[in-house]
């Protein structure tokens, strides 16, 4: 495979929005010719101008390595509770839907650490000290006072 730099890489999505605009523009013409007013566009006119417009920010994940190339992560720890509230219609309590997403939360956390999510449940209810706690609890240090 071709080794490409990030000035390349943006070039080609600019050439392929170019094309997406000239393969467009018979959709665009048509919308033109039924109305004179801006009326409703066609979905793939509203992406491409889109795409167009926040291409910085498309692109952002090529200039800071900070950014990930995906959100899908946020949405598969929301996606959860979006199933409860759909099968169950909500919850019962407010209390309910805190406790439901603290163990979200936890169980995300471990398996973003790399841990079993059984043993880190497990340990939630051993005893004795666990390592899986030490993710969410920073340890307290005694300051002067």
């Amino acid at each position: 495979m071709d080794s490409f730099d990030t000035a390349d890489l943006c070039n080609s999505f600019v050439n392929i929005l170019a094309r997406g605009r000239e393969e467009c523009g018979h959709i665009i013409a048509e919308a033109r010719s039924k109305k004179k007013s801006r009326g409703k566009q066609h979905p793939a006119v509203n992406l491409l101008n889109r795409m167009i417009k926040l291409k910085k920010e498309i692109l952002k994940f090529m200039y800071d390595f900070d950014v990930q190339f995906t959100n899908n992560q946020a949405e598969r720890d929301l996606r959860m509770a979006k199933v409860q509230l759909k099968v169950s219609g909500g919850f019962r309590s407010e209390r309910g839907a805190q406790n439901f997403a603290l163990f979200r939360s936890y169980i995300s956390t471990t398996k973003k650490h790399g841990l079993g999510v059984f043993t880190a449940l497990k340990n939630l209810y051993n005893p004795s000290h666990n390592s899986t706690l030490d993710l969410f609890f920073l340890p307290i240090t005694a300051t002067g006072s």
